[in-house]
């Protein structure tokens, strides 16, 4: 029996079967995409050799121009799964602004060694019955008939036939069973689903809040569900027109189905119509309409996510069943406020944020153990702490009070965790409590986005810029019409010095939207690097324009007027932000930034100290924002970047 020779590649407990493109481990598969096994193959294949980033990518994808953030992705996503099975050691060695490097001893093989052996046995058994039979045949000197011992010598080769059978037979079963059994393979029917904002029978009886709560806790609800990848509602919330069309929407978003549904309200009784859309072909999977009176409304949201689940045919654990069934709240009137305190969340303007800590609060003073709407409040004020609308003293405390509260209440809620991530990162410059926190949230719910986003963020202020990537991306990912994720994207490109990369990035959030004031401020920033000083100060007075008075576009001006030689207009920027002082918080890094451009070190210092005894957050990007290269080599900077925990 003649079979193509197997080929394999191994490593430590690992083996790479090329022709099953598998990863086995102890015998064991490992999932892996298609395009990352590609990447572990091509790196083993050149093992101990630098692979430069465009050899790599042309490699693994020959007939597709892709960012390297992709790469990126798969080398995370490779070191994850070394980082999980290979016993802590170090697979693949990144070379920096070069490439990357397999650095495993890899031992190539060729394998047909099981049918070999068989057929040497098999060999070994025709000869020996032959020459057996014939000395047998010779010695029987009285049968003497030559007409018997042909009749024998084919008696015998029948047999020998049907052994030869028998062990070509047991090679294709051995080999049928090997390439057959199951491999532990990634779940290939992952489903993906939108829900949309319910609307109004009748438009002039919005109620815009119950519209986007209703919604809301539908998503909370069916997020739980780790088969089932679903849109967040600050990504959906923007379908809420009366006449948008579902499957259009579902094809923006990316995802299998949509769930539309109307609602009409008249006193206190209430109907619903839902529908479950599949938007491959705008087929209705599901319709049911609900009638139900207001107070009973977590019982109709009850019954909508069950129907939901059992229209899809999922499989749930018990966990998950008590998940989908958990009401945050039994008191109606403190859900009502907690839906309109994301409502006003979700606007993500000082003005909407301030307003969302009133309705949270009211659901809490209703409902005090109400951890939802705990955790809503941890995200307003981390959120009014980023855009520097307070005062770092004033935001990041009150975040953390809330979300610890909330944790004590529902330790497994996966948003809490993340607000304290957040403010650790942020405010305490805590690495280690912020990772772990990042990490708990994560593992919580791996499919929510925030808690993937800002672990990316975090982890581009650590200088782990190829995990940093691969977390925004993974974010990108469940929510990938996200404004800010995708503005987050070229934020840590910037970050990682590539500017190019990070123009072209955020060139194409502004496609979405060409309002977005952070795509702007930091399309500014990465245009200052390239000298490209009017194109810089444009992005940012169109931020300023969005974002009236705001410090941090109006600091990003001054800093590109001082190294652009324009020092009096510098000057003015300096004296407007001084004016706004009067009237809000005015962070004193945005100050500094203006005099370290004019060559003012001692006031550049005065103002970092400032920033330091504030606790201002954008400190910590003290020691990767190139815009303080200036004062690297003076003592007082790498005495500042040591307060805050920054590594040398």
């Amino acid at each position: 029996m003649t079979r193509q020779t197997e080929q394999f590649y191994e490593f430590g407990p690992f083996r790479i079967v090329v022709e099953e493109r598998v990863l086995l481990r102890d015998g064991q598969a490992v999932p892996l995409a298609p395009k990352v096994f590609d990447t572990l193959l091509v790196l083993v294949q050149n093992s101990g050799r630098i692979l430069e980033k465009d050899e790599l990518m042309k490699a693994v994808w020959p007939d597709v121009v892709v960012e390297e953030v992709n790469l990126a992705h798969n080398i995370s996503v490779l070191r994850k799964v070394f980082a999980n099975h290979a016993n802590g050691q170090q697979y693949i060695e990144t070379v920096p602004r070069r490439g990357y490097r397999f650095m495993g001893e890899v031992r190539e093989v060729s394998d047909n060694s099981a049918e070999m052996v068989i057929a040497e046995r098999t060999r070994s058994s025709l000869l020996i019955e032959e020459e057996v039979s014939d000395q047998k045949d010779a010695a029987d000197t009285g049968a003497g008939d030559q007409l018997r011992l042909q009749a024998k010598r084919k008696r015998v080769l029948k047999v020998i036939s049907l052994g030869v059978a028998i062990a070509v037979l047991s090679v294709l079963a051995f080999y049928l069973w090997q390439w057959s059994r199951p491999r532990r393979l990634p779940n290939t029917t992952l489903k993906s689903i939108a829900v949309l904002p319910f609307k109004p029978l009748i438009a002039g009886s919005r109620d815009e809040p119950l519209e986007l709560g209703i919604a809301d806790t539908l998503i909370t609800r069916l997020s739980s569900i780790k088969d089932l990848v679903v849109r967040p509602i600050g990504t959906v919330r923007k379908y809420a027109a009366l006449d948008q069309d579902p499957v259009a929407a579902g094809r923006e978003l990316n995802v299998d189905l949509v769930l539309d549904g109307s609602i009409q309200r008249s006193g206190e009784h209430i109907r619903i119509a839902a529908r479950l859309v599949r938007v491959s072909d705008g087929a209705s999977v599901w319709s049911e309409q609900f009638d139900h009176d207001f107070t009973s409304l977590f019982e109709l949201q009850d019954t909508i996510s069950n129907r939901v689940t059992s229209a899809l045919a999922l499989k749930l654990t018990g966990e998950e069943r008590a998940l989908l069934a958990k009401r945050y709240t039994e008191d109606n009137q403190a859900y009502q406020s907690y839906i309109k305190g994301r409502y006003y969340w979700n606007q993500r303007t000082e003005a909407g944020l301030k307003k969302s800590i009133e309705y949270f609060n009211e659901a809490i003073e209703k409902d005090h153990a109400y951890a939802l709407a705990l955790s809503g409040l941890a995200d307003s004020y981390t959120t009014l702490g980023y855009f520097s609308y307070l005062a770092p003293e004033e935001a990041f405390p009150k975040a953390k009070e809330a979300a610890v509260r909330a944790l004590e209440l529902d330790p497994a809620l996966a948003e809490p965790h993340t607000s304290l991530a957040y403010a650790s990162f942020y405010y305490d410059w805590n690495w280690a409590e912020a990772e772990s926190q990042f990490q708990q949230a994560i593992a919580l719910n791996q499919n929510y986005a925030t808690a993937h986003h800002w672990y990316g963020v975090y982890l581009t202020a650590m200088r782990r810029f190829d995990e940093a990537l691969a977390e925004i991306m993974r974010a990108r990912e469940l929510d990938p019409t996200s404004l800010i994720i995708n503005t987050d994207l070229g934020f840590s490109l910037y970050y990682s010095r590539r500017y190019d990369d990070a123009i072209r990035q955020l060139q194409t959030v502004l496609d979405m939207n060409k309002d977005f004031p952070l795509a702007h401020l930091w399309l500014g920033r990465a245009y200052q690097e390239k000298d490209m000083y009017r194109e810089a100060i444009a992005e940012f007075e169109r931020a300023e324009a969005v974002m009236r008075d705001w410090p941090v576009a109006l600091g990003a001006i001054g800093y590109v007027e001082a190294a652009s030689g324009n020092s009096a207009e510098a000057r003015k920027m300096l004296a407007r932000l001084d004016a706004l002082s009067n009237e809000r918080y005015i962070t004193p890094y945005a100050v500094a930034l203006i005099h370290a451009a004019l060559a003012e070190r001692d006031e550049a210092f005065a103002w970092l100290n400032k920033a330091h005894k504030d606790r201002s957050h954008w400190l910590v990007w003290l020691k990767i924002d190139p815009r303080f290269n200036s004062l690297h080599s003076d003592s007082r900077f790498a005495d500042i970047a040591q307060s805050v925990g920054l590594a040398p």
